[in-house]
Formats: C-alpha cells, sequence, structure tokens
C-alpha cells in the first residue's frame, strides 16, 4: 500500500522525462520545470544555466510534478547574469500559485533597469503585471486566490502584453524598442534588484513551476502551446491503472475528496 500511495501522490506513471512537442515554440532562454532540485541546484532545461537555491524548497505538489516553494522574506533563486537572459524582444512566462495580494515578484532583472514579472500591491492588488524599462502593464483581475494560474508577457519591440491562463488581457502598452540590457543576475521569487528599495527581500510566499523565458514574442497560439505542454498524457491502459488506483485510495479514505478529483483530472489519453 505504502507504495501505492508514493506512486500516486507523486504521478510515477508519468514519462521518465517531459519531452516538449514538436510544435513547441523555439527560442527558449530559460527553462526550470522544478521537477528535481539537486544539492542546491535547479537545472536549466534549455541547457544554457543553472540556478542557484536560497532557501525556497522543492515540493511534489507543483503545477505538474515537482515546484518551488517560496517563504515569504529571503526565500529565492538566481540565474547568474548572461548575454543570454538580456534579449531585446522576449517572452516571459510561468506557473503560480499564491494567497498574497501584495507586490510579490516571480521574477526579477530590475522593473526600471531591466524587466520582471510577478503580483501587484496597491492599488492594483493581486493583479499579475509585467515591467519592461519602467513600462508597466497590468492583468484584468487578481490572480492571487490560492489556485494555479499561467502568466505570460510578452514584448516585441512594438507592444508590452500579458497572457492570463491564456487569454489576452485588456491593456497593451506601447514600448518601442529593445528590452534594456541590465547586469543584474535574473532572481527569481524575490526581489532583490531594489525596484523598489522597501521591497527589498521580500519573497513570492506561493510556489512557482514551469518557469520559461524565450527570446521573441510568443503568439497566442503559442503561449496556449506553452500552457498545455506541461498536461501529463497517457495510453488508455494507464489512465485505467491510475484511476483504479486513486478510486481505490479514495475508498479507504486515504485521499481527500479535493486531491482525488484533481488527480482524476490529469489523466488525460495521448490522441
Amino acid at each position: 500500500m505504502a507504495a501505492l500511495c508514493t506512486a500516486v501522490l507523486f504521478g510515477s506513471c508519468l514519462p521518465a522525462a517531459r519531452v516538449l512537442a514538436a510544435d513547441f515554440p523555439q527560442g527558449l532562454l530559460l527553462h526550470l520545470n522544478f521537477d528535481q532540485m539537486d544539492g542546491g541546484t535547479v537545472i536549466d532545461r534549455s541547457g544554457h544555466g543553472n540556478a542557484r537555491v536560497f532557501r525556497a524548497k522543492w515540493t511534489p505538489y507543483g503545477k505538474q510534478g515537482g515546484g518551488c516553494e517560496f517563504m515569504a522574506t529571503n526565500s529565492w533563486l538566481t540565474v547568474a547574469n548572461a548575454g543570454y537572459l538580456n534579449p531585446t524582444q522576449a517572452t516571459f512566462a510561468a506557473w503560480f500559485k499564491t494567497t498574497n495580494a501584495q507586490e510579490r515578484l516571480i521574477l526579477d532583472k530590475g522593473k526600471e533597469s531591466g524587466y520582471a514579472l510577478g503580483i501587484a500591491g496597491e492599488p492594483e492588488a493581486g493583479k499579475l503585471f509585467c515591467a519592461v524599462g519602467g513600462s508597466l502593464c497590468l492583468g484584468d483581475g487578481p490572480v492571487s486566490d490560492g489556485a494555479w494560474h499561467h502568466g505570460a508577457a510578452t514584448c516585441d519591440g512594438e507592444n508590452l502584453k500579458l497572457y492570463v491562463d491564456g487569454t489576452l488581457q485588456k491593456q497593451v502598452i506601447p514600448r518601442r524598442g529593445g528590452i534594456p540590457a541590465g547586469t543584474n543576475d535574473l532572481v527569481i521569487g524575490m526581489n532583490r534588484s531594489g525596484d523598489p528599495a522597501q521591497d527589498v527581500k521580500t519573497s513570492f510566499g506561493g510556489m512557482i513551476d514551469d518557469l520559461m523565458i524565450f527570446n521573441h514574442a510568443l503568439s497566442a497560439e503559442e503561449v496556449q502551446a506553452v500552457m498545455d505542454s506541461i498536461k501529463p498524457k497517457f495510453t488508455r491502459e494507464q489512465v485505467a491503472q491510475r484511476l483504479k488506483e486513486l478510486k481505490e485510495l479514495y475508498d479507504r479514505g486515504l485521499l481527500t475528496k479535493e486531491f482525488y478529483d484533481r488527480k482524476a483530472a490529469e489523466c488525460e489519453v495521448s490522441p
């Protein structure tokens, strides 16, 4: 029974490694899927540069597979500054989950001097935002409800746009020219750039999963492809076995109804 619990809780019927679909967007500069942390390091699946972990912790309860959990203060990851982290055009994307409605950063390379993606504070509390060289774009409504959401920001040299759960948000900010090339390291889950100074060392206070940076602005269809890329897919036989195991554990009182429903919904047959 212990082995069965482990298989269901941690998703052992998933493939050993996630392989991106053939139609997945090109141009990945950074991809942290958080499926494992090894000795204080998170592997960058794009092959460019790994992230160092500082007081953040791995959790098996990410959006899919593992995720990264951040405390309220002094909890972050760092990717050392390099040329590839200073694209002139880009897409920043991540899954996130928080109940914080104060300003919290998902990624930070300087709101005024580079780029940042995060949750806004007052007067736009709880909305997703992206800042590029001081230009600010806000989502339509709060996303600090404790549920998983996907956020993506695109900057194409003409406009700054935001997508929340695959939907283009109403505000589009004209911004001509490239993204400023900054000297700050890329920080994930905390403000360390000093924009604004009073929020330095304030951490995300929630979970982040599948963080990606691309070297160009994705289309709406490509943003959807990024979202869909983390959906687990199984054969019909795997689905049947997984549902059987889940039902057995639920009937024995070992799973809550919420957890059972969530895990059952993850099962999707490959076409």
